[in-house]
């Protein structure tokens, strides 16, 4: 499943590097989730997970939902958060998949 959206990431929910849609796009597939940054040839950046390196996955409701990653992986920011234009959707594909989107 592939959802456009926006990213924050970073070392935590405050000091982040932010991108909106259109530059972000996630993939989820049974075995891993990809968060891919392209900002046409000036800035890119690829964040996989997979599936054994995701500890969570939980909806965060600012102006609008979205859901922050926690995982284990080096080399990635400890805080990612994907802000898809359609979360309801986003959430029930990720659970097809068999990943658990946490409400609280």
């Amino acid at each position: 499943h592939t959802e456009k959206g926006g990213i924050s990431y970073g070392r935590g929910s405050i000091f982040t590097i932010n991108f909106s849609w259109p530059f972000v796009t996630l993939t989820a597939d049974v075995e891993k989730v990809v968060i891919r940054v392209s900002l046409c040839w000036i800035f890119k950046r690829t964040f996989a997970l997979e599936r054994a390196d995701i500890l969570s996955i939980r909806k965060k409701q600012v102006f609008t939902e979205g859901i922050v990653i926690e995982h284990t992986k080096d080399g990635c920011p400890p805080y990612l958060s994907f802000w898809p234009l359609r979360y309801p959707v986003l959430k029930e594909r990720l659970e097809a998949l068999g990943y658990q989107v946490l409400e609280k």
